[in-house]
């Protein structure tokens, strides 16, 4: 038998994880910090304006801001290295939802798939038309360098090396058969 619960006595919670694979020892304490944050700010919206979704996107955003994390600011960069951002929203009750893929430029990509989800009959818009879009839409932008960390090109001159991509043009480079081998995985949420 399923107990019925009473509104009054339901809390909300907000749960975060920042990513996913292996996170080095000395990312622990920031990675812990950046993710305290995320639910506090996002636990703020839930209590100042009680939209769900709006929470969801406050907490996100502070861990787009964060460069611990591969998500905005600190995004793992692409073999050429450039900023190539995915990101997804989606709410509950009515199941709508919005993503955006390979952009690049925003500050906040979560932003950019919020207004997918809430401006285009679309789910999911890709390169080009995402960042138009988002433009329309006034989602701010940023300079790549912005978005780029020291972490975030040391991590790409590591797989460079270690695939001994480092020597090729960018015409050679997508001709290696490693290009088709994954290798790390960038998520927030």
């Amino acid at each position: 038998k399923t107990k019925q619960i009473d509104q009054e006595e339901v809390a909300p919670l907000i749960l975060i994880h920042g990513g996913a694979g292996t996170i080095p020892t000395e990312m622990n304490e920031p990675k812990y910090l950046g993710m305290k944050a995320a639910v506090r700010a996002g636990y703020k919206v839930l209590e100042e304006s009680g939209s769900v979704l709006d929470a969801v996107e406050k907490a996100v955003k502070v861990l787009e801001d964060d460069p611990a994390f591969n998500a905005g600011r600190g995004s793992k960069l692409n073999i050429f290295g450039h900023v190539e951002m995915d990101s997804s929203i989606m709410e509950g009750a009515t199941m709508k939802a919005g993503a955006v893929a390979s952009i690049g430029g925003f500050r906040h990509p979560v932003a950019a798939a919020r207004v997918v989800m809430d401006n285009s009959s679309h789910v999911l818009v890709v390169g080009e038309g995402a960042e138009r879009l988002a433009r329309k839409f006034e989602v701010e932008e940023v300079e790549e360098d912005w978005l780029i960390t020291n972490y975030s090109r040391h991590l790409l001159e590591e797989y460079l090396k270690q695939h001994n991509l480092t020597h090729l043009e960018q015409e050679e480079v997508w001709n290696s058969p490693i290009l088709g081998q994954q290798s790390g995985t960038g998520t927030v949420g």
